[in-house]
């Protein structure tokens, strides 16, 4: 007897209903201006923590940089004040925060050559992502 495996896009369909209801009960405390004021900010200080790293582990230095100009792309696209290209709603903005943070946090905690007091840096920025998303609220848009 043979079983069916479901397709990709029925694991796909099940995966996000079951992300999504444990998302529900998360509070969502932190408002679109709030999370943009957040990567206002934290953009110059990932090149500079990329500029520092350099020095010591380029590695390191590289990770933290990519993941700077791709958290820094990402924002500048997005409908929040300030941006510079309102391309993609605040939703997709958290949705591919969502997706692209775990394979960014992979990528740090696997790449060879990187001792731990370096490794730190670019793991914990793949940590933060993940945790402002999920207490940011799409529904929450206040007057610009």
């Amino acid at each position: 007897m043979t079983t069916s495996r479901p397709s990709l896009a029925t694991a796909l369909a099940e995966a996000q209903h079951v992300l999504g209801q444990a998302n529900s009960y998360i509070p969502k405390p932190v408002s679109p201006q709030t999370h943009a004021w957040i990567d206002l900010l934290a953009f110059p200080a990932m090149l500079g923590l990329s500029a520092w790293l350099r020095k010591r582990n380029s590695a390191a230095a590289a990770l933290v940089l990519f993941n700077a100009l791709g958290e820094g792309t990402i924002a500048g696209i997005t409908d929040f004040p300030p941006s510079l290209l309102p391309l993609i709603s605040f939703r997709n903005h958290i949705r591919i925060g969502l997706l692209a943070s775990p394979m960014y946090l992979a990528l740090a905690a696997l790449t060879p050559g990187i001792p731990w007091r370096y490794r730190r840096f670019p793991v914990y920025l793949g940590l933060v992502p993940i945790v402002l998303n999920s207490l940011s609220n799409p529904k929450n848009r206040a007057a610009h």
